[in-house]
């Protein structure tokens, strides 16, 4: 290198960025397939609300088995839940979808049980759902029934989390207020989401310059 080009490498980054690879999550047809089978099928009252409340808050796996009775407040249709990952408080809203589910399983399903645990086991001894095999596999059954389930394709709770944040980006909802919905620490963190939404990420594409003599300018 000379001397008048040497001054150039400083524009070079020291390491490669890291690749980002655009996140996976259901299209407009398969939202609304998954969204219709929820609504319609047949599954038990507890299968229900755990994928109403994955589906469409983006609850983790481990908040939702945290998740307990008291948690819920139904006079001012809120959930409050302290996150197993960052130790803060959330607080989400009691959706009509999720809401009567989960007072479904309550009043009609739910096993006797000394827990304040909200989500049982369906066979004896009612131990507290805990597994996070339990929840993919739940989520995979659903996934699979309503049509939708693809090879290679995640379908556990952060499938689900990538989703809601998606569709709340691509409905309009600012940023930060994603970031807030999934309890994030770093507002930043929701960036990775913008990759989801084609509509918006076609208006930031530059036009093809015109070339004279060009065939075609397409």
């Amino acid at each position: 290198m000379s001397e008048s080009t040497r001054q150039l490498l400083a524009t070079f980054p020291k390491a490669p960025k890291r690749k980002r690879e655009i996140i996976p999550v259901l299209g407009k047809c398969e939202h609304e397939a998954f969204t219709e089978y929820l609504k319609t099928a047949s599954l038990s009252a507890r299968d229900r609300a755990i994928c109403w409340l994955a589906f469409e808050t983006g609850m983790r796996s481990v908040d939702i088995y945290n998740l307990k009775i008291t948690d819920i407040d139904w006079a001012n249709d809120r959930i409050h839940v302290t996150q197993q990952k960052t130790s803060k408080p959330l607080e989400l809203p009691l959706r009509a979808t999720y809401g009567n589910a989960i007072a479904d399983y309550l009043l009609h399903e739910r096993p006797s049980s000394n827990s304040t645990q909200l989500f049982l086991s369906t066979q004896a001894p009612f131990r507290p759902l805990s597994s996070h095999t339990g929840y993919r596999a739940i989520l995979s059954n659903a996934f699979r029934n309503a049509g939708i389930l693809k090879q290679g394709r995640i379908c556990g709770t952060r499938f689900t989390r990538h989703n809601a944040a998606s569709h709340m980006l691509k409905s309009g909802v600012p940023l930060y207020d994603i970031s807030t919905a999934l309890g994030h620490c770093n507002p930043n963190s929701v960036d990775v989401y913008l990759a989801t939404d084609e509509h918006m990420m076609a208006q930031c594409c530059l036009p093809v310059p015109f070339v004279e003599g060009g065939v075609s300018n397409e």
